[in-house]
Formats: structure tokens, sequence, C-alpha cells
């Protein structure tokens, strides 16, 4: 009787020691797993910051495994989604900012950098000679809009995006347009509203 109780608690201590350990690595917090569609990296999203420990609840960590590998933590931030693009060689993020609001952050795995695209969707919206009139700021005076990614472009590693804002008229504007960072460009720009 001893000896099975002495088993029990082993077993049961093996057991804890292995989930102290999942925990750890974080693996009860992933939030998303996604291969690239070439296949040699796979990227993993955590709901917190698991580089540290204990984990930091107001952070998610993005880790890259395969022929990418890198960990990137975002604090002050949730995870809403991420895109690979066709090719590979770009991630688009959808960050939620506690302070600042919604944002897209484009990993680039070509040049080993990362970019807040929003900032860079804005400044080609504001070239756009057609919005000039209706352009509102915020107090920061940046243009207020929001952006909607519908997909990549195969092949051309153009992003699709849609947009809306409220004007200077106080009227909803929507449209849409394609965008390539590799030359930070603008085509098929369509206002719908």
């Amino acid at each position: 009787m001893k000896r099975k109780i002495l088993v029990i608690f082993s077993v049961l201590i093996v057991i804890i020691l292995i989930c102290i350990g999942m925990y750890s690595q974080g693996l009860f917090n992933i939030e998303k797993r996604v291969q690239s569609p070439d296949g040699k990296t796979i990227t993993t999203v955590y709901n917190c910051d698991v580089t540290e420990f204990p984990f930091n609840a107001d952070a998610f960590t993005v880790r890259d495994k395969g022929y990418f590998n890198g960990t990137t933590t975002y604090t002050n931030a949730k995870f809403n989604d991420l895109w690979w693009s066709p090719n590979s060689k770009y991630m688009l993020i959808l960050i939620e900012d506690f302070k600042e609001g919604d944002y897209y952050v484009l990993g680039d795995y070509v040049n080993n950098c990362e970019v807040n695209l929003s900032s860079f969707l804005d400044d080609v919206l504001y070239d756009e000679k057609s919005l000039k009139e209706f352009i509102r700021y915020d107090e920061n005076e940046r243009f207020i809009v929001d952006y909607y990614f519908k997909n990549w472009i195969e092949f051309s590693g153009e992003m699709f995006f849609e947009f809306s804002f409220i004007g200077n008229d106080n009227l909803e504007h929507k449209g849409s347009f394609k965008y390539n960072h590799a030359n930070n460009t603008k085509s098929d720009f369509k206002m719908d509203s």
C-alpha cells in the first residue's frame, strides 16, 4: 500500500513538473500558429510576453522558428491577426495598442526589419489629391483613418486595403487601394463615397 501511494505521488510530481515546464515556455498561451507559404518558417503568437517569467499579460510575443528565427514582444498591446505574404517575404500583423488604437506592423524578412505600416499608408493616402478637402486630423496632427487589410496580391507583393474615415464634412468616406511596400506606392485607388 505504501509503495502504491509512493508511485502515485511520484507520478503526480512528474506531471506537475511537466506542466510547470510547459507553462514556463508559454505552451498554454499560444494564440495562433501559422506556417509560411513556402513551409520554411513557423510563426507562433503568444497572448502574453513569454520572454520573462512571470508573464506580462499586457503584451504579446511573436516567435519565428525555421528558416527565419526570432522573437519580438509588443508591450501595452493585444494581438489581433497576422498574414504571411504569398512569397513568404513579409508578414503583416494587426495590433491593438492600448494607447494608440489599431495599427499594422509589416515584418520585412528580406531586409530583416519591421515598420509601422499604418504610417506609410497614411503618407500615401495623404498624397491623394482627391482627399485633400476631406482630410481630418486628431490632436497630434495625424490623419484619422481606419484601414482594413483584405488580401495579398499573388506574386506582386502588393496588399489590397479598404479604408474609411469621417471627413471634415462629418460624412463617412470609404475607398480602396493596392499598396506596394517595396517602392512605397499605391495603385488602383478608388473612392466609394
